[in-house]
């Protein structure tokens, strides 16, 4: 079962080999039902389990050509510092990033979905049909 709703988003959270090693300023893409969502990846840091964790925070997407409404739309992105971030931690285990989201206590407990980013490229997208 799958936690997005395009094929693509699906894709990108199960492509994790071959991805790089995550960087402060590097590009990445949140994954969402269907949309995708821009992001740069603001800190990084490894676990006492050796496991990877990035922060990475929603970048500005300006419409460049094309339309939103079709699908068409070109983007160029800027950093957006007051931005929404989210956290993940890479398991290579399993060979996925999971979003890490506070407990009832506030410690960070991954999900049990995997995924929601892609890193080492930005990409925007809006699903026309919603």
């Amino acid at each position: 079962m799958t936690q997005f709703g395009s094929f693509q988003n699906d894709h990108f959270a199960r492509a994790t080999n071959g991805q790089p090693t995550p960087t402060v300023g590097m590009g990445a893409t949140l994954l969402r039902w269907s949309d995708r969502n821009a992001a740069t990846i603001i800190s990084v840091s490894l676990t006492k389990s050796g496991c990877w964790r990035i922060t990475a925070q929603q970048d500005n997407a300006t419409v460049t050509s094309g339309s939103v409404h079709d699908g068409s739309a070109e983007y160029s992105y800027s950093p957006n510092p007051e931005g929404p971030t989210e956290q993940f931690e890479f398991d290579p285990n399993h060979h996925r990033w999971f979003a890490l989201q506070p407990d009832t206590q506030g410690r960070l407990r991954r999900s049990k979905e995997g995924s929601g980013i892609t890193i080492g490229r930005r990409e925007s997208y809006r699903d026309p049909s919603f």
